[in-house]
């Protein structure tokens, strides 16, 4: 397993400034983010990010969401094209987040789209409350 920490320079002691973190961490996700770079080194930043949250709270970390199927990448399209992109690409098994609050984890946000649709298929399997967590928001 990755050493989030060393790979985010987070200080175990999370006594850091915010706001230069949210910057670095949006330079790494642009730059390594699937949907841009496709060698070595391309990693699912959001999935990092979840770990690191989740050592750092001791909240369980449950990947319960997948996407079934991927299209072009989200970056390549506008706010319409991105909703019907991931319309219905998210699912888990039916009642694994029953009564659950439920914490979705992303990188970069533009229109919300692929979280509108994890947030859809988190409800439909059970979560009470559904909220999201974004490290960088484009406008």
């Amino acid at each position: 397993m990755a050493n989030y920490f060393e790979v985010f320079g987070l200080p175990r002691k999370l006594q850091i400034d915010l706001d230069a973190l949210q910057r670095e961490f949006y330079e790494l996700s642009r730059r390594y983010h699937p949907d841009f770079h496709h060698g070595a080194g391309a990693e699912d930043q959001a999935r990092a990010l979840a770990t690191v949250a989740s050592l750092l709270t001791s909240l369980p970390l449950r990947p319960a969401i997948h996407r079934l199927r991927s299209g072009p990448a989200q970056a390549t399209l506008g706010e319409l094209e991105r909703r019907a992109n991931v319309k219905g690409a998210f699912a888990g098994i039916a009642g694994s987040l029953r009564g659950l609050h439920v914490g979705l984890v992303d990188d970069v946000a533009t229109t919300g789209a692929t979280l509108l649709d994890a947030a859809a298929a988190a409800r439909a399997c059970g979560a009470r409350d559904v909220r999201a967590y974004v490290v960088a928001f484009e406008e």
